[in-house]
């Protein structure tokens, strides 16, 4: 009995592994890439708020597992398909309605930044392996091949950004980098400072948040830093943005409402611990959590509280809003379902792991990650 349990044992780890390396070659049909409604092709910022009316019970659908974890980023959905990023190297595209593995891209090294897709290419920086560099790939999903590989001499953590003109890239250690479509430099600067901040498109200028509590202006067109404007004395974390509006937290626990017309703080509110997430926005509040398990929900223009609930977490990832929820994942292995309107906790999933990436929703189906790299598709009602 001990040698078959053992041997078990060894079939189902060799099974995970043979999962985890044997990746089918990632091919999107022309059809879809021409005929998809996908606005990931033209979106400039993270947006979570997806203005459909939800349930707030959730029955799981369907499972399926990656090969390494998350970097509380997000998801990047086209049509009926959902494509995903790990620390290992790897983009899986997988069915969101039966978690059906499609396809995936396998290198050395690690993919921080959520990929995006412009015509048939998937483009993403992948960081190179025992090196402080990146490259910036560029995968045909028609042929199912990489186009081209630009090395990029900082570590790309933070998320990339589509432009008119090319891919916007930010490094770690504060370089700032265009490339056209070819792989061609066409703007690079060194910002001389730290960066943790996923950035922000407005218009033709670029807004980065710094270590310094600065927001670094750089117009594209011009290709350099137009204003460096100082609004904390303590370091700056995710962006968002909201037309003219951008919203970020500091360490010190405080979010700025920063108006790019007048470039100036329009209002700030003060919390009590780090603010990490990039807060999310619908039409009147702006929703936001912090380290210390703090949830917010203010009125955007005037930065007055609506409700306010301590859930005993800590919330580092953005959630997901919806018409008349909010789902908020959390390191502490639960999903909350609250109420957009009244505060509410109105529901509470237990989750095996770790949630690691903002919630991604399609036609009533919610799909989630957490740590052991799993992938759940709930349908709600």
């Amino acid at each position: 009995m001990g040698f078959l349990k053992k041997n078990i044992t060894i079939l189902f780890f060799f099974a995970l592994f043979i999962v985890g390396c044997a990746i089918p070659k990632l091919t999107i049909q022309e059809s879809l890439l021409k005929n998809s409604d996908n606005d990931t092709l033209v979106i400039n910022e993270r947006i979570f708020f997806v203005n459909e009316f939800t349930g707030d019970s959730l029955i799981k659908k369907w499972e399926n597992r990656i090969n390494g974890g998350f970097n509380f980023n997000s998801f990047l959905g086209i049509d009926s398909l959902i494509f995903v990023n790990d620390l290992s190297g790897r983009i899986y595209c997988f069915n969101i309605f039966t978690g059906k593995l499609i396809g995936g891209i396998k290198l050395k090294g690690s993919v921080y930044s959520k990929p995006i897709i412009r015509n048939f290419d998937i483009i993403f920086p992948l960081i190179n392996k025992g090196a402080e560099t990146s490259s910036l790939v560029f995968y045909d999903l028609y042929n199912s091949k990489i186009n081209q590989e630009v090395e990029i001499k900082d570590l790309i953590t933070n998320e990339i950004l589509l432009h008119k003109n090319g891919i916007v890239s930010v490094g770690k250690n504060g370089s700032i980098f265009q490339h056209d479509f070819r792989g061609n430099v066409i703007l690079g600067i060194n910002s001389n400072s730290r960066i943790n901040s996923n950035p922000v498109l407005i218009k033709n200028n670029l807004f980065v948040a710094n270590e310094f509590g600065e927001i670094l202006i750089i117009d594209l067109g011009a290709k350099k830093i137009i204003e460096r404007i100082k609004i904390s004395d303590h370091p700056l974390n995710h962006l968002s943005a909201d037309n003219h509006l951008i919203f970020v937290g500091d360490s010190n626990g405080e979010l700025f409402s920063f108006d790019t017309q007048k470039m100036k703080i329009r209002w700030t509110f003060k919390t009590n611990s780090n603010i990490i997430m990039s807060p999310v926005t619908d039409e009147k509040f702006v929703y936001f959590g912090n380290l210390s398990g703090m949830f917010y929900a203010l009125y955007k223009k005037t930065g007055f509280v609506k409700w306010s609930m301590q859930l005993g977490t800590l919330f580092n990832v953005s959630p997901l809003v919806t018409a008349d929820n909010i789902f908020i994942p959390d390191l502490d292995k639960r999903l909350f379902v609250v109420d957009k309107y009244s505060g509410e906790k109105v529901n509470e999933i237990a989750i095996d792991g770790r949630l690691k990436i903002t919630p991604y929703l399609k036609s009533n189906i919610l799909v989630i990650g957490f740590d052991e790299a799993e992938l759940v598709g709930y349908e709600i009602y």
